[in-house]
């Protein structure tokens, strides 16, 4: 098989783009019906319930589509959810044996999500909140357990559990704070709990329930396409899409190439191979998938107005543009007259 010099690569505007990765801090809301725990400990066939009001963030990482501001995956990475402070008094206070006192102060915790990210239906905005937990794992809490004393910290003995039911996350544009490359958007994330926990307290068994929804929001400013995203990543300032990051190679084909702005994309060029039935172009994508859309084009004379879109069952993926998120080889059939192809790389 004989093989023939890489050809031509073009960058371009043509097709939307899929996600931009965002990440921020939210501020628990005060409304009604949000943000107010029920918890109940029990210990030595007694419970006592409280109702704490929650405050303070929580931290959230989205995926979002910078065009219609739907996310498509959600992670919460921590932040600080306050409880008000609780006392509880479980059994008989005349009988020390048989009575629990126990006294909250300073406790707080935050959401996780243990396997991110975690997936949201975009056109609903709906998560499982079983994907996602809460753990208090800061605070006290003390008094006296069946007539022994009892002081215990969160951090050491955390009480953690998912979430239940159906979160919802929304994203609505403030068009007054847009700029030439981002677009500002107020995000509502809310996520029901309702979990057991169960701890061993100087020697007494005391489980933990919390139950309630918590619900914040907060302005998180999103890169207008996900090339700016990138853009932004790497803090290159501000490269016109078609401009070069090497002679030959523009800053929009290395991004749609889903590598590093230190990554040259010439490996992963087409090249031509001849010698079997019809000639065939290869290109050998990065293992962790392209980054945006590209259009394979194919010429029969490299003359202008010659190139037009290979067609797409020509193309191994059996699409063109070959969609992002794509790894590994792809080839293209050459059969016929065309026996130049480039590609192009889109930005919406």
């Amino acid at each position: 098989m004989k093989l023939l010099s890489p050809l031509g690569y073009l960058c371009a505007l043509l097709l939307p783009l899929s996600a931009a990765e965002v990440s921020g801090p939210l501020t628990l809301v005060t409304q009604t019906g949000f943000n107010r725990f029920t918890v109940t400990i029990g210990a030595a066939g007694f419970s006592d319930r409280e109702n704490p009001t929650a405050t303070g963030t929580m931290n959230v990482k989205l995926n979002v589509n910078p065009s219609t501001g739907k996310a498509s995956e959600l992670t919460f990475e921590g932040g600080n959810v306050a409880l008000s402070n609780m006392n509880f008094s479980l059994g008989f206070s005349f009988i020390p044996a048989a009575y629990v006192n126990l006294i909250t102060t300073g406790v707080s915790g935050e959401p996780s999500t243990p396997n991110p990210p975690a997936p949201v239906t975009t056109t609903t905005g709906e998560f499982d909140a079983a994907l996602h937990e809460f753990t208090i794992n800061q605070g006290a809490i003390s008094g006296v357990a069946l007539g022994t004393p009892l002081n215990e910290n969160f951090s050491n003995t955390p009480v953690t559990g998912p979430g239940q039911g159906t979160g919802t996350i929304t994203l609505t544009e403030i068009p007054g704070l847009a700029t030439t490359t981002t677009r500002t958007w107020t995000a509502v994330v809310v996520l029901p709990l309702d979990f057991t926990d169960t701890q061993e307290l100087n020697g007494t068994q005391v489980t933990v329930d919390v139950s309630g929804t918590l619900k914040a929001s907060g302005n998180l400013v999103i890169p207008k396409t996900n090339y700016l995203a990138w853009v932004a990543q790497y803090s290159l300032g501000a490269p016109a899409f078609g401009s070069p990051i090497r002679p030959g190679e523009p800053h929009g084909m290395v991004w749609a190439m889903g590598l590093p702005p230190s990554t040259s994309i010439r490996q992963h060029l087409p090249r031509i191979i001849t010698g079997g039935p019809a000639p065939v172009a290869l290109m050998e994508f990065p293992a962790g998938g392209t980054a945006g859309p590209l259009l394979v084009e194919v010429s029969d004379s490299l003359a202008p107005g010659s190139w037009v879109p290979a067609t797409a069952g020509n193309v191994s993926t059996g699409a063109n543009p070959i969609p992002a998120g794509t790894p590994g080889v792809v080839s293209v059939n050459l059969a016929g007259t065309r026996r130049f192809v480039r590609l192009r790389a889109t930005e919406e």
